[in-house]
């Protein structure tokens, strides 16, 4: 046996010691070396006897905290994980339990934090509360057309919140008149609303935000703040259990210790804090993939064109939507460019699987998909949805469609899916989601079964006001993905780095873009500065009804599948936004019998009719928001018209009950008048010589003439009749109504109206008076001036030098003069010639400013008005000429 020295025997015992402490008190090591921290000793040893703590995991409370993608995420996750690293501790997340059962499990002890939890005096008998580390304010969640923004407008009402959250033992003690719809999580309620289980949601601002942006519920808004009595309802805790106070001193610590900067990043990430702007991600590519890309860096893209929010085809011809610009965002961070290819969708599919495109930004996931198609990792979730008519009453699921028709895309996955599971229904395979609304709405399908949000989407734009939403097509939301060829995975793992590099900022940032969020809506209702009685009146009146005039393009009309179209539709639908109210089209009425309902109050108001005497005695009027002059039109070959004046003993079509006609009935008595129905019946009656003019609005005549080839017609001349624009007409016993109906068309921005007009009445312009034509006209005009005024010169050169050698060329004399003659007779004409085109020009050019143009169309016209009175005073100066060298002017000089 070897023996050690003393020296050498002391160095091994004081090693071992050190050992034995190092595995006794382990929190002291590098775990918390640099940690802040100062615990006693009493906080050390609870921190070595209990390395792993319990702490809770929603599965659906973002931004706060749920579990998405495998893994807990969050701003209070990421919080708890700060301070378990400060502390030195390891996190154990327990997932799964409802917020009910994980309060339970507080209580029995197998659970020991609880995150993102309110104070009340109720818990405060069972646990032991943190500072508080986050303000979340208390909202009321409202259908958009039933808002409530106090509790005590819920007293009677039925409200939905997850059991076991903290409102449920407010709402018991304080407010016992509300009736409470208990469910598992955020989501549910929010769904109990949608569909009329309850009438509004109790919650979190932040995480009805970040949900309503998620899940794409249309028709709710955030409509009032909760206030229960102390802000401390709307803070954020952490809790331990009762018989935890030493954890809970240890957390209180680590709360107070962490840096104001690390919680300015949080914020940043999850609650887009205004202002802030979130660090951008760059993917980290491998050589191979970098290779690659430098290979392909042109990607052709599968574009739909009508599928919107997410993904169609704007008004200039650009790919649009949610999902194009999400998937743009993730491919121009690794450095790839999108050529999109719009198509059918089932022509797209078709090309994707034969490698003739390379990918599509937007597809479901289905096995028949999969041996085609590789698939990224999912970057929205979708519900979809049942659409049936309003009078439907039997149908609320699925089920309840077997043996009836329902209309489904053609293409979509939604075909396959019922014919598995649900083959007693019909399939009705249209083109596109707003031909399969379209075909609900007329009756030709019992309901549509889509995607919910876009279905909402085109319902609200083309306000096809008989559609409703009865149900889903199953409990859990479709999940969308980016599909790339079969054969080119790298790209699928190229375009997923590209996915997660795109913060849930950015994502929200684009969401807002194209989707009216319901808070978004909210806050321009809450613009709207209503008065007491306002609100008292308005909440009474909640729904109301409207005719228009079914046949008067552009500016209201019914569509050939029964839509009502039109300006008039988008004022109604922002007006009906901006209120919170309904407004529902009675179909099957013509314009005299929209006129007489408002008088008969049978209808409570029309959007578009100009005020007249007759008319005030049994409506009231808005300010007009919509105004186009009054022209007269007539056939080519007709005889020139300068004004109505000139279509004295002639026969005019008119249209009846038009204010336009009231006046020219009633100050031109000699026009011989024929009445129609409609102007597109006044129109053709002119087209096909059974009258001689027709006089109505400038848009109206364009629009018509336009859409159904009336090539043989013309605007004569304007009408220069005192007639104001179109304004929203109401019943004369509402008056209170038109306050309230001015304020909401005051909301309306001037960007929200120009995008009306552009997509109503923009092209109507190009047909009737086309600027670049007026423009070539006054250049032709221009050029033929020149050549007289060139033509002059020349002619007064030459007689100058015929008359120097007049006594010796008498014979060059006469013809000098004969030239004279010509030239004076020539100039007399061809002005003449000139001079009523001109006019027709400057006529039709001051029409235009009456119209609203943009700025670069102003200049234009204004060009053409300086250079149109240029031109005529030359031709005055020309005449002028000719009289003198006739010796019809006399020319006095006076010094």
């Amino acid at each position: 046996m070897t023996h050690l020295s003393p020296p050498l025997a002391w160095l091994i015992r004081t090693a071992a010691f050190l050992l034995v402490c190092l595995a006794l008190f382990p929190a002291t090591g590098a775990e918390r070396l640099n940690s802040p921290l100062k615990l006693t000793q009493e906080e050390e040893i609870f921190i070595r006897d209990h390395p792993t703590i319990r702490v809770h995991n929603e599965t659906d409370w973002p931004p706060f905290n749920f579990y998405e993608n495998g893994r807990p995420q969050g701003f209070s996750i990421d919080y708890m994980n700060m301070l378990a690293d400060m502390i030195g501790i390891k996190v154990e997340y327990v997932t799964g339990p409802t917020w009910g059962e994980f309060l339970e499990k507080m209580k029995d002890g197998s659970l020991d934090v609880m995150l993102n939890i309110v104070k009340t005096p109720e818990r405060q008998k069972y646990l032991l509360y943190t500072e508080s580390y986050a303000f979340n304010p208390n909202s009321i969640l409202s259908r958009r057309n039933t808002p409530y923004d106090s509790l005590e407008q819920l007293f009677g009402k039925t409200v939905a919140l997850p059991k076991g959250f903290f409102y449920e033992e407010i709402l018991k003690r304080d407010f016992p008149r509300i009736k409470l719809h208990l469910t598992k999580d955020v989501t549910e309620s929010m769904k109990a609303v949608v569909f009329g289980k309850a009438d509004a949601a109790l919650g979190e601002l932040a995480v009805f935000n970040y949900l309503m942006g998620r899940e794409m519920m249309p028709g709710l808004v955030l409509s009032g703040e909760v206030k229960l009595g102390g802000s401390h309802y709307s803070e954020l805790n952490i809790a331990t259990r009762k018989d935890q106070p030493i954890l809970v001193s240890i957390l209180r610590k680590a709360v107070a210790t962490i840096p104001p900067e690390k919680i300015k990043v949080l914020r940043q990430r999850w609650i887009s804090v205004a202002g802030a702007t979130t660090p951008v991600l760059t993917p980290a590519l491998t050589p191979e993939e970098t290779a690659w890309i430098n290979a392909h860096t042109t990607i052709r893209m599968a574009a739909l064109r009508d599928w919107p929010p997410f993904d169609y085809q704007d008004e200039g011809g650009k790919h649009a939507g949610i999902s194009a610009e999400l998937t743009k965002l993730a491919a121009s961070r690794v450095g790839l460019r999108l050529e999109p290819v719009f198509d059918d969708w089932d022509v797209l599919l078709g090309k994707l699987k034969d490698k003739k495109l390379d990918m599509v930004g937007s597809i479901y996931r289905t096995p028949q998909r999969e041996s085609f198609v590789e698939f990224t990792e999912p970057y929205l979730e979708l519900y979809d949805a049942i659409f049936t008519t309003d009078t439907t009453t039997d149908i609320f699921s699925a089920s309840d469609l077997i043996g009836r028709t329902v209309a489904v895309e053609k293409g979509f996955y939604t075909i396959d899916l019922l014919k598995k599971d649900f083959p007693g229904i019909k399939l009705l395979i249209v083109d596109n989601t707003l031909d399969a609304l379209k075909a609900v709405s007329s009756g030709k399908a019992d309901a549509y079964i889509g995607t919910q949000y876009v279905g909402s989407y085109l319902i609200k734009k083309f306000i096809i006001s008989n559609l409703k939403t009865v149900g889903f097509l199953g409990d859990d939301p479709n999940k969308i993905y980016m599909g790339i060829r079969k054969d080119w995975p790298v790209l699928r793992d190229i375009l997923n780095k590209g996915l997660a590099s795109i913060s849930d900022e950015e994502k929200q940032q684009i969401l807002r873009k194209f989707i009216i969020l319901d808070s978004g809506g909210a806050k321009k209702t809450n613009l709207i500065k209503l008065t007491d009685d306002e609100k008292a009146w308005l909440a009474d009146h909640k729904h109301m009804r409207f005719g228009v005039d079914p046949g008067y393009p552009p500016f209201e009309f019914i569509d050939d599948d029964g839509v009502f179209s039109g300006m008039s539709s988008d004022y109604v639908r922002l007006v009906s936004e901006r209120l919170g109210i309904t407004m529902e089209l009675v179909p099957g009425l013509s314009w005299v019998e929209v006129l007489d309902g408002v008088k008969n109050h049978t209808l409570d108001f029309t959007p578009a009719l100009s005020p007249t005497v007759e008319r005030n005695e049994h409506m009231n009027f808005t300010p007009p928001h919509m105004a186009f002059p009054a022209v007269i039109v007539t056939r080519d070959n007709h005889a020139l018209v300068n004004g109505l004046e000139d279509l004295s003993g002639t026969t005019a079509a008119l249209v009846k009950a038009v204010a336009v006609t009231d006046i020219v009935t009633a100050w031109h008595p000699g026009i011989i008048t024929e009445m129609f129905d409609t102007p597109l019946q006044a129109l053709q009656s002119v087209a096909l010589g059974k009258t001689d003019a027709t006089v109505m609005n400038l848009a109206v005549v364009t629009y018509l003439i336009k859409k159904h080839g009336l090539a043989n017609l013309k605007i004569a001349a304007p009408a220069e009749v005192d007639i104001q624009g179109l304004s929203f007409g109401v019943r004369k016993d509402w008056p209170e109504f038109i306050s309230i109906i001015n304020k909401a068309l005051a909301s309306i921005t001037p960007e929200e109206e120009s995008a009306i007009r552009s997509r109503w009445a923009q092209v109507s312009y190009n047909t009737g008076i086309d600027i670049k034509q007026v423009i070539q006209a006054g250049g032709v005009v221009i050029v033929i001036l020149i050549v007289i005024v060139v033509w002059n010169r020349r002619l007064q050169i030459e007689v100058n030098q015929r008359k120097v050698a007049e006594g010796q060329m008498k014979a060059a004399k006469n013809e000098a003069e004969r030239l004279t003659i010509a030239k004076s007779d020539f100039i007399a004409v061809i002005s003449h010639e000139i001079r009523t085109p001109m006019n027709g020009v400057l006529g039709m050019a001051r029409l235009l400013t009456e119209t609203k143009l943009d700025n670069e169309q102003e200049e234009c016209v204004d060009t053409i008005v300086e250079s149109g009175e240029a031109l005529l005073t030359i031709i005055d100066d020309l005449l002028d000429i000719s009289k003198f060298d006739a010796g019809k002017l006399d020319i006095e000089s006076i010094p």
